[in-house]
């Protein structure tokens, strides 16, 4: 999940929003899932995704 990336890279909502060009609304339902998830898995969606 690219969000992931960016919630570790500490962009703020509204930024990453803009960059998914998506509602910041979703932004904030991917932030709270990824909290919920172990932090280890939100990370390793990440480095997939950034892969490429």
């Amino acid at each position: 999940m690219e969000a992931a990336g960016l919630f570790a890279g500490g962009e703020k909502n509204a930024a990453i929003a803009r960059t998914l060009r998506v509602s910041e609304r979703s932004v904030e339902r991917w932030r709270r899932s990824c909290a919920r998830a172990a932090p280890r898995r939100c990370a390793s969606r990440a480095r997939r995704r950034c892969r490429g």
